[in-house]
This record gives C-alpha cells, sequence and structure tokens, in this order.
C-alpha cells in the first residue's frame, strides 16, 4: 500500500498536471475544479497522518 507522503506527492502532482491535461484536450473549464479536488485531497491525507501520529498509531 502507498505511503501518506507518497500518496499526497502524487495528489499534488496531479493538482498541477490534470488541469493542464485538461484544458489541452479542451476541457479548460475543468481545471480549477480538478487542482481544487486533488489539493484537497492532499490535504485530507497530511491531515490524517497527523492525526495518526499524534495518537500515537504508527
Amino acid at each position: 500500500m502507498a505511503t501518506a507522503k507518497s500518496l499526497g506527492s502524487a495528489l499534488i502532482g496531479g493538482a498541477v498536471l490534470v488541469p493542464i491535461l485538461l484544458h489541452s484536450a479542451g476541457f479548460g473549464w475543468l481545471g480549477p475544479y480538478a487542482f481544487t479536488v486533488l489539493l484537497v485531497g492532499a490535504v485530507v491525507v497530511a491531515a490524517d497522518e497527523t492525526i495518526k501520529r499524534r495518537l500515537g498509531e504508527k
């Protein structure tokens, strides 16, 4: 299973790359939505890891 760090990095990378790909495919209006969803996903993963670490589950 992917670690939280690699998952967060993939989500942030996707937040940069996916809007560019959508724009080049003619769906540029979806770019801001994709960016927001992927960035929120990265924040959720980071918050989940922080909570687990503070509760001592690692």
